[in-house]
């Protein structure tokens, strides 16, 4: 064929790089079977000007729909180019997406002929169709390498390699953009007939991948301090990346003081200090995480304290009323300067605590406080008690008027 004649390449085993890398590939995805044979440039309608980038791209169908697959070598035709960019579409559905596998331009620019790229790491299939697609930038006119039957297009008086070169539907696509992909064998965009684009893909059965071992692993913290209740997450990065096993397990030195789930995740459980551990399948690499877990902290919102905590009720400034919490001397409620401004009914007398009780709550604008030992309601207020005392003097005299007076009357018989 004339591949074989152009670069030597005659059985899939050919492809090797090392003589005893023998069945490199599981399989070959290609529809240039008899090699590039000219080149396609496109011109813009409205300047006439040829386009200096051209996007080329091959769909394949995945041969073994039951196993995973990987692509690992893209194979091109190059033509004088200064440069270009290749592209892995895993799935095959949207030609626009795909994953940059590979990049020569400028100084790396290669060499016009059939190359065969390594990718830096294997690229799953996910679909039952996969592309691979090619950037081709030249500033004077974009070539696209195209495998072409050269007598059927009047391009040859005489046979050649390409008589017999076939193309179908749904293979090999073109674009100006990279927006908007033209069929080859659209007959609306037909320019040569059975023509395919020079781009090939080699892929290899997950099983038969080579083995790539972990060279390490990190995390992105080495030590950390949490509060009791708190969760957090370690991240881990094995190196390199395209490692074949990448699977980690998770540890604690102490589960009841910091316990870690199979995915990093680290729950505070109580106050200590523990040692977070990520060890690699192999067991060969590990990297650790000192936590210090201390108690919670209450904020000024805290509706509940610790028992150790000064009692509210004593000499306050703010408005967030905290007191000096001494039990045996009385305390004083004062108004701050905001509420001092306000109009507001006579300001209470002092309060008096008893030994054994705490200081009660007093009910706003009302001389009466909740006491905590019995839930009763207290008397606070000595005016209050004034008044009662008054009240009582009051009746008191009045009864001891008019006991007087009845008295006086019988004595000197008024009737």
């Amino acid at each position: 064929i004339i591949e074989q004649s152009m670069i030597g390449i005659q059985e899939m085993d050919d492809f090797a790089e090392e003589p005893e890398a023998k069945n490199a590939y599981d399989n070959i995805y290609l529809y240039d079977e008899l090699g590039y044979s000219m080149n396609l440039t496109l011109n813009n309608e409205t300047t006439k000007a040829p386009y200096t980038t051209l996007y080329g791209a091959n769909v394949f169908s995945k041969q073994n729909k039951t196993k995973n697959e990987y692509v690992t070598e893209v194979g091109i035709f190059v033509p004088i180019t200064e440069g270009i960019e290749i592209y892995v579409n895993e799935n095959g559905e949207n030609l626009s997406e795909g994953k940059l596998v590979a990049t020569y331009t400028g100084a790396n620019a290669i060499e016009p002929g059939y190359h065969i790229f390594k990718l830096a790491s294997p690229v799953k299939i996910t679909g039952d169709k996969f592309a691979i697609k090619v950037k081709f930038i030249q500033s004077e006119a974009a070539d696209v390498p195209i495998e072409c039957n050269l007598y059927e297009n009047g391009l040859s008086d005489v046979s050649t390699y390409w008589d017999k070169v076939e193309a179908n539907p749904n293979e090999s696509f073109i674009s100006v953009d990279n927006n908007e992909y033209y069929d080859l064998y659209n007959p609306d965009f037909e320019i040569y007939k059975n023509s395919n684009i020079c781009i090939k893909a080699f892929t290899t059965l997950e099983e038969n991948l080579p083995k790539i071992d972990v060279a390490g692993v990190s995390l992105n913290k080495s030590s950390l301090t949490m509060e009791v209740g708190d969760k957090t997450n370690l991240e881990a990065t094995i190196n390199p990346d395209n490692a074949t096993d990448k699977t980690i397990t998770w540890k604690s030195s102490d589960p009841t003081i910091a316990s870690v789930s199979n995915t990093g995740i680290i729950t505070a459980l109580k106050e200590g200090t523990v040692t977070i551990t990520v060890t690699t399948a192999d067991g060969d690499h590990t990297a650790e995480c000192n936590v210090t877990v201390i108690p919670k902290k209450n904020t000024d919102d805290d509706i509940y304290k610790d028992d150790d905590e000064d009692t509210p009720g004593g000499d306050s400034e703010s408005s967030e009323g905290t007191g000096s919490g001494d039990s045996e001397t009385s305390g004083e409620t004062e108004l701050s300067d905001s509420q001092g401004e306000e109009e507001a009914p006579a300001e209470p007398s002092n309060a008096q605590v008893s030994n054994d009780e705490k200081m009660p709550t007093v009910l706003p604008q009302t001389g009466f406080a909740l006491s905590e030992s019995n839930n009763s309601l207290m008397i606070q207020n000595e005016n209050l008690v004034f008044l009662i005392v008054m009240i009582v003097l009051v009746i008191g005299s009045s009864i001891l008027t008019i006991t007087m007076f009845v008295k006086y009357k019988k004595k000197n018989n008024i009737k």
